[in-house]
C-alpha cells in the first residue's frame, strides 16, 4: 500500500496541475494510494503513523526537498531508533525548485519518479543526524565562521565567501581532486568550500556555485562558532544552538532510487 504526501501550501498553480498527471500516471501503473493534503501546521507525523498502522509500505513526499526531509523525521520519530520503522520505503515525486534530493537520485521528474515508485526498487542508504534529533539525506550547510572541530586541531577557511558542510550523499559535482560522495558507505564528508565567481549568485541548492577546498571522511564531527546559535541548512533552514554533533546513520533508511550508489 502507497500513501501519498502532498505538500500542497509550497505548490504553485503549475505545479498544481501537474498532481493531475500525477493521479493519471499513478492510475496506468496500479499505484494508487491514500492522498494526505498537508495543510499548514498539518501533523504529518500522526498522519504517517496512521498510514504505516494502516498498511502503507512506501510513503512518498509530493513536493520539494522540505516535504521529503519533514516526512523522513516524521518517519523517525515514529519509531526512535536508528532504523525507523521496518520495512518501510520513502519516495519522493518532485515538485517546485529546491528538489536536489530528487535529482540525486534518479527521480528528478514526475514521469521518473512515477517509474521508480511503481517498480518499488530501493536503495539502502545513510542518513546524517544533527544533534540526536534531526535527520538528513544531503548535506548540513553551515554559514562562515564556524569551523570543523577534530580531536586536537580546528579547520576554518579564511577565505571570505565560504561555507562549510558536512555531506552525506551526492552535493558538490566538483568531485575531480577528492572522493565521490556516496550515501552509501557509512561515512560522512566535511566540506570546506569557496565561491570564486562573484558573478554566480549562490544558492543552498545550487552547489555549482561552490569549489571544494577540502575534503574529511568522518562517522561523526562537531561544528563550532563564536555565535550562541546559528542557522543551517539541512535540507530544510534549522537554527540550532552551538556546538553542533553530526554523525552518520548508516543503512537508515531504504529510498527508492533509479541511481545505484555502490559502497567504496
Amino acid at each position: 500500500m502507497i500513501a501519498y504526501f502532498i505538500d500542497e501550501p509550497a505548490l504553485s498553480k503549475k505545479q498544481i496541475k501537474q498532481l493531475d498527471k500525477v493521479d493519471l500516471l499513478t492510475t496506468q501503473r496500479g499505484i494508487s494510494g491514500r492522498k494526505y493534503r498537508l495543510a499548514p501546521l498539518h501533523d504529518l507525523r500522526k498522519s504517517a503513523e496512521e498510514a504505516i498502522a494502516s498498511g502503507a509500505n512506501i510513503l512518498v513526499a509530493v513536493g520539494g526537498d522540505a516535504i521529503v526531509n519533514r516526512l523522513i523525521n516524521a518517519v523517525f520519530s515514529i519509531r526512535d531508533q536508528d532504523t525507523g520503522p521496518v520495512g518501510i520505503k520513502v519516495a519522493t515525486i518532485p515538485m517546485g525548485d529546491s528538489v536536489g534530493i530528487a535529482r540525486s537520485f534518479g527521480v528528478g521528474d514526475v514521469e521518473a519518479s512515477v517509474g521508480a515508485i511503481a517498480s518499488g526498487v530501493a536503495q539502502t542508504i545513510d542518513l546524517g543526524r544533527v544533534n540526536k534529533r534531526h535527520y538528513f539525506i544531503r548535506a548540513a550547510i553551515f554559514p562562515a565562521g564556524v569551523s570543523l572541530d577534530f580531536a586536537s586541531y580546528k579547520i576554518s577557511s579564511t577565505r571570505k565567501e565560504h561555507h562549510i558542510s558536512v555531506c552525506n550523499g551526492p552535493f558538490y559535482t566538483d568531485t575531480t581532486k577528492k572522493r565521490c560522495f556516496n550515501c552509501t558507505d557509512g561515512l560522512l564528508d566535511a566540506v570546506v568550500a569557496y565561491r570564486p565567481m562573484k558573478r554566480i549568485k549562490p544558492s543552498k541548492d545550487n552547489p555549482e556555485s561552490y569549489v571544494i577546498e577540502s575534503v574529511f571522511p568522518v562517522r561523526s564531527i562537531q561544528i563550532s562558532s563564536r555565535e550562541k546559535s546559528i542557522g543551517i541548512y539541512a535540507d530544510i533552514e534549522k537554527r540550532m544552538s552551538v556546538p553542533i554533533f553530526v554523525e552518520a546513520i548508516p543503512g537508515a533508511l531504504d529510498f527508492i532510487s533509479n541511481v545505484h550508489m555502490p559502497h567504496e
